[in-house]
C-alpha cells in the first residue's frame, strides 16, 4: 500500500521535473508563450503532487507512530523508493533554483532595456514618472 503512494508520487514528481526542465530550455528559447500556456498544466499537476505527498506523508506518521523510526517500519523496496522519493525532491529543487535564477536574469533585462527607452524623472526618494512624451520618444 505505501509502495503503492511512493510510485504514485514519483509519477507526480517525474512530470513536474520534466516540465521544469522544458521551463527552462523555453525561456532560454525566449519561448514566452508557450511557459504561459503550460501554467494551468503544471499547476494541476502539482497540486495532484502535493495531494500524494500529503497521503504519503499521513500514512507513514500513522506508521512510525505505530511501529518506531521509519527505516524499521519500511521495507527494502518501500526503502528504495523513498529515497528515490528525497533524491528527485532534490533534483526539482536544484531545477526550481535554476529556473529562477534565469526568470530573475531575464527579468531584469527586459526591465533595464525599458528603462533605457523610456526617460524617467526622479522625484523624492527614487519615485520616479516617466515624462508624458517618453512612450513616444525613443533614444537611439
Amino acid at each position: 500500500m505505501l509502495a503503492e503512494k511512493l510510485q504514485t508520487a514519483l509519477l507526480k514528481l517525474d512530470r513536474l521535473i520534466e516540465y521544469t526542465k522544458e521551463d527552462i530550455e523555453l525561456v532560454k528559447a525566449s519561448k514566452h508563450d508557450e511557459i504561459s500556456n503550460r501554467v494551468g498544466t503544471k499547476e494541476r499537476i502539482l497540486l495532484e503532487f502535493e495531494s500524494a505527498k500529503t497521503v504519503l506523508n499521513s500514512q507513514l506518521m500513522e506508521m512510525v507512530e505505530s511501529g518506531g523510526d521509519l527505516e524499521s517500519v519500511l521495507d527494502e523496496n518501500e526503502q528504495e523508493l523513498f529515497d528515490a522519493f528525497k533524491t528527485k525532491l532534490l533534483e526539482l529543487k536544484k531545477l526550481n533554483r535554476d529556473l529562477s535564477a534565469i526568470v530573475v536574469v531575464v527579468s531584469e533585462f527586459y526591465r533595464s532595456l525599458f528603462s533605457n527607452i523610456v526617460t524617467f524623472d526622479t522625484h523624492g526618494y527614487n519615485q520616479t514618472k516617466p515624462h508624458p512624451a517618453a512612450m513616444l520618444r525613443v533614444s537611439a
